[in-house]
């Protein structure tokens, strides 16, 4: 929703937004993935912002992800990785985690 909000004012500023479409929107990678038709570069700006946060979101719940699953990619917070989905995760670093600060 929030994503939605902040690309509406760049979409009316260029007058996008009658004819602004996200054709898909998925998750790969362990990140969400937009497929949009007839976006100015700002609003591309915007959801790449939110395609890589994504990628530091628990998938179960929203909070803050503090795993990394390899394999099949997912992120967890501490209260959604079972001990099953640790056996197979990467703690998400400081660094990792100041890089997302830093976008």
């Amino acid at each position: 929703l929030q994503l939605c909000e902040d690309i509406r004012q760049p979409l009316i500023d260029a007058g996008y937004l009658n004819e602004f479409r996200f054709l898909q929107v998925k998750e790969k990678f362990d990140s969400m993935r937009c497929y949009t038709w007839n976006a100015p570069k700002t609003v591309h700006d915007i959801i790449e912002k939110y395609e890589y946060i994504s990628y530091f979101i628990c998938q179960r719940c929203g909070k803050p992800a503090t795993y990394q699953t390899t394999g099949w990619m997912t992120s967890y917070c501490d209260d959604c990785i079972t001990n099953t989905d640790k056996k197979h995760a990467k703690p998400i670093t400081k660094a990792t985690t100041q890089l997302n600060n830093n976008r």
